[in-house]
């Protein structure tokens, strides 16, 4: 169960990053929370990816 929640959340995060115009450069998945290291193109994008 826990696996296809990770896939589930790489899935969404990979369609974040096209649409909001970002890098991720490495991310962390734990149980209750994660990292992120992502890369905007422009100023702007990094709040676009956050409202997904």
């Amino acid at each position: 169960m826990i696996g296809d929640d990770y896939q589930t959340y790489i899935s969404l995060l990979s369609s974040a990053q096209d649409s909001a115009g970002i890098s991720v450069w490495t991310y962390y998945l734990m149980l209750n929370h994660l990292h992120l290291l992502v890369i905007p193109v422009h100023n702007d994008n990094l709040v676009v990816f956050f409202r997904h």
